[in-house]
């Protein structure tokens, strides 16, 4: 992303240091830190293929957070070496994202920290019916005026043998409402 800190790039150094504090307190997804970091001015270099500074997207973030180089490290023939360059972060705060990242990707958890109080409890009638376990799962979709809607959908959906629709959250909270003030009958 960055091959050398120089004069150009002393204004996005201190970005780069706030970028690696934020997600090493694991309390930013990388969705959330690509905002954040866009609200804060941390911008890419010009380049050829792209001639103006564009904030920097999630992908560039991940590559940056997981480059030894901004350490003081540069790789030479797959083998670490010092680097002559004057690092941005210290080898403590890069270790420590990369737990943050080694901890996130232990036993399928993605980067996200949604929480919904429904989450994780919710199974599919339609694959029930058919003898399958379906969990639904909770995602949030980020609106067109920005603002995040949450909707359930069911696990089996993506191997595409599950036809429930995604149901907006919201919905479904008004459904189990209405299960659980309907009176049984007797």
């Amino acid at each position: 992303m960055w091959a050398e800190v120089g004069d150009e790039d002393e204004r996005r150094a201190p970005l780069v240091l706030k970028a690696f504090e934020l997600y090493a307190t694991d309390e930013y997804t990388l969705d959330r830190l690509e905002a954040t970091m866009a609200d804060l001015g941390l911008t890419t270099r010009p380049s050829g293929r792209y001639p103006r500074e564009q904030p920097v997207c999630r992908s560039k973030l991940y590559r940056m957070l997981t480059d030894p180089y901004y350490a003081g490290w540069v790789v030479v023939d797959g083998q670490f070496i010092k680097g002559r360059h004057e690092p941005i972060i210290s080898q403590a705060l890069f270790d420590q994202v990369q737990d943050v990242f080694a901890a996130r990707s232990k036993g399928g958890t993605r980067d996200r920290l949604l929480r919904h109080y429904l989450k994780g409890v919710l199974y599919c009638a339609r694959c029930h019916r058919r003898g399958r376990p379906g969990r639904l799962l909770y995602t949030e979709v980020k609106g067109r005026n920005g603002q995040y809607y949450g909707y359930f959908f069911c696990r089996v959906r993506q191997d595409g043998q599950c036809d429930l629709p995604h149901l907006a959250a919201w919905q479904v909270e008004e459904a189990i409402e209405r299960h659980y003030t309907t009176p049984a009958p007797a």
